[in-house]
């Protein structure tokens, strides 16, 4: 059935770019204004403003009670969920940061710089840089024992972690990759990537006590291509 709207929240002055739910349960905002908004969603209030960054916000990730943003000003910076006081800046990306994520106790990201790079969660020390890639990092997502890649070259890239050596890489997206999500199953994980061509495909991923792609032929295999049906054209009068 069709979805019923419960609440709205407002406050952002510019686009709102992404959304991040914390441990608690709070509900955070990143937005072109340069904000971040915290919201109670249970009461569907406002909370607080985070403010700090140069330019948009385009990402959010969040462990142990601290909340990590990322931005177009080249920066992630990380707060306090409680109070939303600055904690420190991780600096070093030459273009905007487009993704991150936290394997405590590091926090990688991704830019449009071409590169990943890891962090020192604690210290905000960076602590490898990984370069290669051909076109601008749009998303990441965490696997088992690796890290997922994928951005305007089109591909799903798979790399293990902590040397993040290339296992596979995967072509079927005809446009930029722009957000990647990991669901767990027994046995195995599936792995959903979006992109700019209007499809969603479905990855099975095999979840081994080595990383996937290590002695593996062909460690993710389609599973399904899901793919927007276009919008119904009004009838004539």
């Amino acid at each position: 059935g069709k979805g019923r709207e419960v609440g709205r929240l407002t406050g952002h002055s510019d686009w709102v770019a992404c959304l991040h739910i914390d441990a608690e349960g709070s509900l955070y905002s990143g937005s072109w204004d340069r904000t971040v908004r915290k919201w109670d969603v249970t009461a569907l209030r406002f909370i607080a403003e985070i403010a700090g960054h140069r330019d948009p916000v385009y990402c959010l990730a969040s462990s142990g009670g601290v909340l990590f943003s990322g931005s177009r000003d080249c920066t992630v910076r990380a707060w306090s969920c409680e109070t939303g006081e600055g904690l420190r800046v991780y600096e070093g990306h030459k273009a905007a940061v487009s993704a991150v994520t936290v394997l405590d106790p590091v926090l990688y990201s991704a830019s449009w710089d071409k590169t990943v790079r890891s962090w020192d969660v604690v210290t905000g020390a960076q602590l490898q840089r990984f370069g290669g890639f051909s076109q601008p990092l749009l998303c990441l997502e965490p696997g088992d024992g690796c890290l997922f890649v994928g951005g305007s070259d089109m591909s799903v890239g798979c790399y293990t972690l902590p040397s993040f050596k290339q296992k596979v890489a995967y072509k079927w997206h005809t446009q930029a990759v722009n957000s990647l999500s990991l669901r767990r199953h027994d046995g195995f994980s599936t792995l959903y990537s979006a992109s700019d061509d209007g499809t969603v495909v479905a990855w099975e991923v095999p979840r081994t006590e080595k990383a996937p792609g290590e002695g593996d032929q062909n460690p993710l295999s389609l599973v399904q291509r899901i793919e927007a049906a276009p919008p119904q054209q009004p009838s004539g009068g």
